[in-house]
C-alpha cells in the first residue's frame, strides 16, 4: 500500500508538472521577401485567446544562431540554444508565467537586418490580428539582432512608429556618417534602453551604441535614451539584460519597462506604470500618463552600483568602474565623471 502511494505520488507530480510545462512552437510565415517562407518560434502567454489583446515582444539573435544556409525546423533549434535570452527561458520552462507577451523568435539564415524586423512586424500584423496588441509591439535583439533593432528605427519613421519601445543589446551596426539617421530615430519619439560593456572586445561601444545614443540626444531624442554599461561581461552580457528573475536583476528590469509605453492611434506614445506581479493577464497599472510632445529630461537616480540620470550626452569623460563583477552603470543621457558612479 505504501509502495503504491509513492508510486501515486510521483506520477502526480510528473502530471502537475507537464501541465505547467510552456509551451515553445514552431511556425513558418510564407512571403516572397527572403525566398518563399520564415521560420519562428512562437510563445503564447496564459489567457491567450479569452478576448484580451496581447503585447507582442518580437526577439531576434545573434550571429550565432544564424545557420548560414537554408532555413527550416532543424536549423530554428539553434535559437533557443543561446542561454539567457526569451527564447532560452522559454524552451526551458523557467520564463515567468506573469509576463503576458506573446513571444516570436524568427530565424534568418544569414543574419538580422532591420528588414528582418519589419518583417516580423508584417507577421503580427497579419498572422495575430485577433489576439495581438499592434499598440504593444517590443522589438528587442543581442549583437546582430540588436544591429538590426538600430537599423529598423534608423530606417523610416514609419518603423519606429510601428514598435512601442525597443532594446537593442550590444547592436553590432554603426551609425553612417553624414546620413540622417539620427534625425529618423528622433522623429519617431521611439522609447530605447539600450545596453553594452565596455570590455566588448567583439562589437565596439564607442563605434556603435555610445554613437548612436550621443547622436539621438544631441537632437533631443524623446523620450531620453536609457543606456545601462556593464563594466564587464564582454560581448556576452545579454543575460543579465533579459534575466526574467526581479529578485536578481532590481536593476535593470526591462520587461516592465518595455509594458510601461504603448502606442497611441496617431503615432503618440502613452506611459503607464506596470508592475507585472500575478496572473499574467492582470498586471497592475497606475500614473498613466499620455506623452505627445518632448518628455521631461531632470531628475537623478542613485541606487547601490548603478547610477541613472536624465538629460545631456554619454560624452565629457567616463565614470570609475573599479570593483564589483558586474559594476552597472545607468546611462539615460548626462552621466560623465561629474556624476556619481558608486
Amino acid at each position: 500500500m505504501k509502495y503504491s502511494i509513492i508510486i501515486f505520488l510521483i506520477v502526480l507530480l510528473q502530471l502537475v508538472y507537464t501541465s505547467e510545462a510552456l509551451v515553445h512552437t514552431k511556425r513558418t510565415f510564407n512571403h516572397t521577401q527572403w525566398g518563399d517562407q520564415t521560420f519562428y518560434w512562437e510563445y503564447l502567454p496564459p489567457g491567450y485567446g479569452n478576448g484580451t489583446k496581447f503585447p507582442v515582444l518580437l526577439f531576434f539573435h545573434g550571429m550565432g544562431e544564424a545557420p548560414f544556409n537554408t532555413v527550416n525546423f532543424t536549423t530554428l533549434d539553434r535559437v533557443p540554444l543561446n542561454a539567457g535570452t526569451p527564447p532560452y527561458y522559454i524552451s526551458n520552462n523557467i520564463w515567468p508565467l506573469d509576463l503576458p507577451f506573446i513571444v516570436l523568435s524568427p530565424q534568418a539564415p544569414y543574419g538580422h537586418g532591420g528588414g528582418s524586423v519589419e518583417l516580423a512586424i508584417r507577421i503580427v500584423k497579419e498572422q495575430y490580428t485577433t489576439h495581438a496588441d499592434f499598440y504593444r509591439i517590443y522589438v528587442t535583439g543581442l549583437s546582430q539582432g540588436g544591429g538590426a533593432v538600430w537599423q529598423f528605427i534608423s530606417s523610416s519613421t514609419t518603423n519606429g512608429l510601428n514598435a512601442a519601445a525597443v532594446v537593442p543589446i550590444c547592436g553590432s551596426v554603426a551609425p553612417t556618417a553624414g546620413s540622417n539617421q539620427f534625425a529618423t530615430v528622433v522623429s519617431s519619439n521611439i522609447p530605447i534602453w539600450t545596453f553594452h560593456a565596455t570590455n566588448d572586445a567583439t562589437v565596439n561601444i564607442s563605434q556603435t551604441t555610445t554613437a548612436w545614443v550621443n547622436g539621438i540626444n544631441a537632437l533631443g531624442h524623446t523620450p531620453v535614451p536609457k543606456y545601462t554599461i556593464f563594466a564587464t561581461g564582454g560581448h556576452s552580457i545579454w543575460a543579465n539584460a533579459y534575466e526574467t528573475n526581479r529578485a536578481v536583476n532590481t536593476q535593470n528590469y526591462i520587461y516592465d519597462w518595455l509594458l510601461s509605453y504603448s502606442r497611441a492611434p496617431g503615432g503618440s506614445t502613452t506611459t503607464t506604470s506596470v508592475t507585472t506581479t500575478g496572473p499574467a493577464t492582470t498586471a497592475t497599472t497606475a500614473s498613466t500618463t499620455s506623452t505627445t510632445g518632448p518628455a521631461s529630461t531632470t531628475g537623478t537616480t542613485t541606487t547601490g552600483t548603478t547610477t541613472t540620470t536624465t538629460g545631456g550626452s554619454t560624452t565629457g569623460g567616463s565614470c570609475p568602474v573599479g570593483g564589483g563583477t558586474p559594476q552597472v552603470i545607468n546611462y539615460s543621457g548626462n552621466c560623465s565623471c561629474s556624476c556619481t558612479c558608486n
